[in-house]
């Protein structure tokens, strides 16, 4: 899984996850963002009171659709579709919590971009 929008140890170059991934699965990933991280928005290069940001913690919960969309040909060949849901915490003194739809669409066939 990838994505601008996850900050991970980039010398891993990926990051791990629990669960089965495929239609009627679950896969859940923590996402931790360190205090001195540089993409951690409570850091200011510019205000001498915030030397170091907070910690951050994102929880993902990906839940496959059982019965994938069958009028699109793609669906279970190239993409799966479900629902995403998200804890953010450290953010704020509650936990934020989002939930939406995603669709994952398959764009390689390489098994291991990662090949090193």
């Amino acid at each position: 899984m990838g994505s601008l929008a996850f900050d991970f140890d980039h010398t891993l170059n990926e990051f791990l996850v629990n669960g089965v991934f495929g239609a009627g699965k679950t896969i859940t990933a923590t996402l931790p963002l360190a205090e001195d991280h540089p993409s951690n928005p409570f850091m200011h290069k510019f205000h001498p009171d915030h030397p170091t940001g907070k910690a951050i913690s994102r929880n993902i919960k990906l839940v496959f659709d059982t019965v994938q969309d069958t009028n699109d040909p793609a669906t279970g060949q190239s993409q799966l579709v479900g629902k995403f849901q998200e804890s953010v915490s450290g953010l704020h003194k509650d936990s934020i919590n989002v939930a939406g739809r995603f669709v994952l669409k398959r764009i390689s066939l390489i098994a291991n971009l990662n090949d090193q």
